[in-house]
């Protein structure tokens, strides 16, 4: 360790035409020249932003800066070995825009942006109330490969409705994200799409903004009725059926209506109902335009107001005060009904929140994607604006709402016009930023990596193709899961009623099982598991187990007990078994698909977002409970987790990983030098790191390249984007 240490001091003191779009049948082929145009409209009014406050603009960096910055800015990760000396070496004209292109084409590019959407929309794999989250994992996945028009990919979250697990229904999932909670809903959604911070406005006028709580409350309106429980499934024909298999006696058996309860929950969620409109203000509204339990009309913030078509009047019964006096005043939680006819308010709504003309919609959109370019916003915070809001350069804020509208809300379009202007190839701006003064930029901001990038970053040293997985389902987990999903509620729909309640008595008796196994005063705790594993594993017939697996797996666990009794025989035996299935080809297949699992990019992980302690929440992976929680902080712990982690465990000392690989291969000390340093730092070593690198690794190769490998990938050149 001491001598990596010193090492590290070393080398860091040491440094010094047509376009066809993949996927998106919407724009087709892209006159490149075009692009070039309105990306010199960017420059232009950078240039003259930047002269008129007598700030120099960055020189255009290198090849090795340009390589490496614009594969963690559009696929999130370093470029490979292979990809860093192509570019590299290549003298073809226009070669910069070319790789914007290809990258904009990759699957990188939309693994990226997933994990940019994941963190601003909340994407977890499991939901509130037992929901999955996979169908809405895949509904976000499937618009960004496709390059659906920003505009359509939020009317597919608004205005989405129907079972949540049925295929190409995944947008329910933003609404089930909130599960049945209306005003967090709202909030949410202003924020997200129109940059609008309304959380105050939900208990009282915001203290710092004009929105008051009626304000709040008729925007809500525009969703009141609609049901995250998909209600029309109980209405339906087989519920009916059900029913009647299941007989007046066992409907009664509270046990038996549980373990329905439990088969039936991938049918019942959902998003049922148009909207009616209205909307109830709560019982401790204080203010003196209103009263506690008063019905409002939907009424949009700003811009033109929404017409919508109630049936008639509001009706006079619209509050059911059901309950005697007695009880409202017994009762705290006790609220009257609200009820009223639906009249499609949320498709009035979503039409209003995705025009062009309004005010708010293209400019937070155009916003977040210069800032995802370019590190800072021209509108800072990007989702807290106001009405005295100005942006840093209004023209540029300008020009780029007009090129959003004009590429119909092509996000992948709008981000290829800003990576090909001079101004995101130009030096990074690594100075403080005075919040007090406005802002000019002479280039991108000097950013540290976020821990998908990271995480992305450090699978690129390890797996031989990192992006090969991402569509696969036998290779991506998350898609694998996705198919699960919709696999089991398809099945589920094909049962007749009296297959489900055989399905349900199954399920009632392995919760019987499982209480008497945890009464059991005679097992420990870790019996208990076990047979609580083994019982599951019976029970489910989703939970299939790689049979050569499974056989190794007790192999093991009589090996153990073996051993335990001392029998040597028994051991040898055994031993041998092992080794046999260890060497089976259905094991090697096996394990290889558990490795690759193992290292897949961030947004191809089985749990989203990884696990608390896993290197992507380290480094900053929101937890995804709050919008755009993720962080960029440096921490203790994020240096023990590469330093003693992941780089010895999976990059130095794993014996498949691409980078060890292509070390072994590479002949002399002087080829094993740059090989690690094409790979990690994506550029030639200097003439000083080349020196001393080669010295120690002619003294002990496998040492001085582990070594280096280590140093390299815990310096500030790999962690920034430059």
């Amino acid at each position: 360790m001491m001598k990596r240490m010193v090492f590290t001091v070393v080398v860091i003191l040491g440094m010094g035409g047509g376009i066809v779009l993949g996927g998106s049948a919407k724009v087709g082929v892209v006159d490149r020249a075009k692009v070039k145009a309105a990306a010199a409209g960017i420059d232009r009014l950078i240039e003259k932003d930047a002269k008129a406050s007598g700030k120099k603009l960055g020189a255009i960096v290198s090849d090795e800066v340009f390589l490496r910055r614009v594969y963690l800015d559009i696929a999130g990760r370093i470029p490979t070995y292979n990809e860093t000396v192509s570019f590299l070496k290549s003298k073809e004209a226009g070669k910069r825009e070319k790789l914007i292109d290809k990258l904009l084409n990759s699957a990188g590019y939309w693994s990226h942006q997933f994990n940019y959407w994941a963190d601003v929309l909340r994407i977890k794999s499991r939901v509130r109330g037992g929901a999955t989250g996979y169908p809405y994992i895949d509904y976000v996945r499937t618009s960004l490969r496709e390059n659906k028009g920003y505009d359509e990919f939020v009317k597919g979250l608004l205005a989405a409705s129907g079972p949540a697990n049925e295929r190409g229904n995944g947008g329910t999932g933003y609404y089930l994200r909130d599960f049945n909670m209306p005003e967090d809903n709202m909030s949410n959604t202003v924020q997200v799409f129109l940059g609008t911070r309304l959380v105050c406005a939900q208990c009282h006028d915001h203290p710092f903004d004009q929105w008051t709580q009626v304000e709040f409350f008729e925007m809500v309106a525009f969703t009141g009725g609609v049901d995250s429980r998909y209600s029309e499934f109980y209405k339906s024909k087989k519920y009916e059926e059900i029913k009647k298999a299941m007989g007046p006696k066992m409907e009664k058996d509270r046990e038996m209506r549980r373990a329905m309860g439990r088969l039936l929950q991938p049918l019942r969620y959902g998003v049922s109902g148009s909207g009616t409109g209205l909307a109830m203000l709560p019982k401790d509204y204080q203010y003196d335009d209103a009263k506690p339990y008063d019905v409002v009309k939907a009424s949009t913030m700003f811009g033109e107001n929404v017409r919508v078509n109630y049936v008639g009047k509001v009706p006079d019964n619209a509050l059911n005060p059901t309950g005697s006096k007695r009880k409202r005043k017994v009762n705290s939680r006790y609220r009257p009904r609200l009820r009223s006819a639906q009249v499609n308010s949320r498709g009035a709504y979503v039409e209003w929140m995705t025009s062009p003309k309004n005010p708010r919609f293209t400019t937070v959109i155009a916003n977040r994607l210069w800032k995802q370019a370019m590190g800072r916003g021209l509108i800072e915070p990007v989702d807290d604006f106001s009405d005295d809001t100005k942006a840093s350069n209004e023209a540029l804020m300008k020009h780029l709402e007009g090129k959003m509208v004009g590429y119909k809300y092509d996000m992948k379009q709008y981000l290829r016009m800003i990576y090909y202007s001079k101004a995101y190839q130009r030096a990074a701006m690594a100075e403080d930023v005075d919040e007090s003064k406005r802002f000019v930029f002479t280039g991108p901001m000097l950013e540290r990596m976020n821990g998908e990038q990271i995480w992305d970053s450090m699978i690129t040293l390890v797996s031989e193709d990192v992006d090969g997985v991402l569509e696969d389902i036998e290779t991506s987990p998350v898609q694998g899961s996705i198919e699960g999903v919709y696999r089991g509620y398809e099945g589920l729909l094909n049962l007749s009623a009296k297959e489900m309640v055989g399905r349900a008595k199954e399920i009632m008796n392995y919760e019987r099982e499982r209480v008497k196994i945890y009464a059991d005063k005679t097992l420990s705790k870790t019996e208990k598991n076990q047979k609580i594993r083994e019982l599951r594993n019976k029970q489910r017939n989703a939970y299939k187990v790689d049979p050569s697996a499974a056989r190794l797996s007790k192999l093991y666990a009589a090996y153990n007990k073996a051993k335990k009794r001392g029998n040597k025989k028994q051991m040898d035996k055994l031993r041998k078994q092992i080794n046999a299935v260890r060497k089976s080809d259905a094991y090697k297949k096996y394990s290889k698909k558990r490795y690759r699992a193992a290292y897949v990019r961030a947004s191809e992980m089985t749990s989203q977002p990884a696990r608390p302690g896993h290197l992507l929440r380290e480094f900053g992976q929101s937890d995804r409970d709050q919008i755009e929680a993720s962080h960029k902080d440096a921490a203790v712990t994020q240096v023990l987790s590469l330093l003693n982690g992941f780089v010895e465990k999976s990059v130095i000392y794993n014996k498949n990983s691409e980078l060890t690989r292509r070390i072994k291969s590479a002949g002399s000390a002087k080829e094993k030098v740059n090989v690690i340093y094409l790979s990690i730092l994506n550029r030639y070593p200097t003439k000083d790191e080349a020196g001393y690198a080669i010295k120690a690794i002619e003294e002990d190769a496998t040492q001085g390249c582990e070594d280096l490998v280590w140093t390299l990938t815990n310096t500030h050149e790999f962690m920034f984007i430059q």
